[in-house]
């Protein structure tokens, strides 16, 4: 410092990274320390809670907390781009109780920055991306494939130590329960220099119970360290697989059973089933409708030509299984010697919500008697 003196000296270190002091990564944040006053080589030159300093040069040491992991251009070395920022003149009140310490620049400070400062801590940086080469499963799951790419982003070498997966775990260490085909193992210790290739393993999982409509989210973390030795720093990636439905269409089948000869109204008794055809999801049947009877199942009203039914809704049929009933309809025409064709429809909703109409026709053939 050149000046006699200087007032509430502030020190801005940019924290999100980028080459300017000022902030270039549109969130403009910045670690900001004051002096203690009563601490050296700091005094109180005006009585205010901030430090000041004489003319002299000074050694200073702050803590920074979660600054960007940047390499300055060119380097392998952290990229702290700083301001430092003072009042000129006594009379402007500094108080560290405030949300903002008050030592910005006014029009009576000045304010210097440098865009080039650096200190000697080696910047070790990776990009671990995880993939899914079997993005669905139907219910309740099966086998999944997964692969791990991990880049080597800085300007080292770095030596990979661990491949992390949760919920299936150290998948670079071996085979962890439900995990197979797993490739992972030989990534560690390998050395990747800057402008490698990502290294790539693949392993596959079970993914069991799951319900249709779940995302299954996994996470590979990936760890890396200067080769050579040094403190390790680690990369995260998901892969998400869903679970669909196993929906089967039930069936509905129809068959008319008994006739009568030609009067001016018919009876006929038809049979109903409907065959659950899933092997995992019961069903539920909501209601039978027939073209030309109308509703065949109580509890409701009866269509006005059913003479009798029993049919009846709701009905649980479990999976694998059919349901079975009968009716009697009756036929009015007065025609003979004619075809009687009817469709039955079901509404049947599984236990995933999936609403499905089977349906399936008769014919009753009416005769004249001889």
């Amino acid at each position: 410092m050149t000046a006699n003196s200087r007032y509430d000296v502030g020190f801005w270190f940019n924290t999100e990274g980028g080459d300017s002091a000022r902030g270039s990564g549109g969130l403009d944040e910045c670690s900001i320390s004051a002096l203690t006053p009563a601490l050296s080589p700091s005094t109180n030159l005006d009585g205010d809670a901030c430090g000041d300093l004489n003319a002299g040069t000074y050694a200073l040491t702050f803590t920074i907390e979660d600054v960007l992991c940047e390499a300055a251009e060119g380097t392998n070395e952290l990229r702290l781009p700083n301001c430092t920022s003072w009042h000129n003149k006594a009379g402007t009140v500094c108080s560290p109780n405030t949300s903002v310490f008050e030592f910005f620049p006014d029009t009576k400070s000045k304010c210097v920055c440098d865009d080039t400062f650096t200190v000697p801590v080696e910047v070790v940086s990776l990009g671990v991306v995880k993939t899914t080469t079997t993005p669905t499963l139907v219910e309740p799951g099966g086998t999944a494939t997964y692969e791990v790419r991990i880049e080597n982003t800085s300007d080292v070498n770095v030596e990979i130590v661990s491949i992390i997966d949760a919920p299936f775990g150290d998948v670079g260490a071996g085979n962890p329960p439900g995990v197979s085909a797993n490739t992972c193992p030989s990534l560690i210790g390998v050395v990747l220099e800057p402008d490698d290739p990502p290294a790539i393993c693949t392993f596959s999982a079970q993914i069991e119970n799951g319900a249709p409509g779940v995302q299954f989210e996994d996470v590979v973390t990936a760890c890396v360290a200067p080769e050579g030795g040094g403190e390790a720093i680690c990369d995260s990636d998901t892969a998400v697989v869903l679970i669909t439905d196993a929906a089967v269409p039930p069936t509905l089948t129809k068959t008319a059973v008994s006739t009568q000869n030609c009067q001016i109204q018919v009876d006929a008794v038809y049979t109903v089933s409907v065959r659950n055809n899933s092997t995992l999801d019961s069903m539920q049947l909501q209601a039978l409708v027939d073209d030309q009877f109308g509703n065949i199942a109580t509890p409701g009203t009866l269509g006005p030509r059913v003479v009798s039914t029993t049919c009846s809704v709701p009905q649980t049929i479990a999976a694998n299984a059919t349901y079975n009933c009968s009716f009697t309809g009756r036929i009015t025409s007065n025609q003979c010697d004619f075809t009687h064709i009817d469709r039955v429809t079901g509404t049947v909703r599984d236990d995933d919500g999936v609403i499905s109409s089977p349906f399936d026709t008769a014919e009753v053939t009416v005769v004249t008697t001889p």
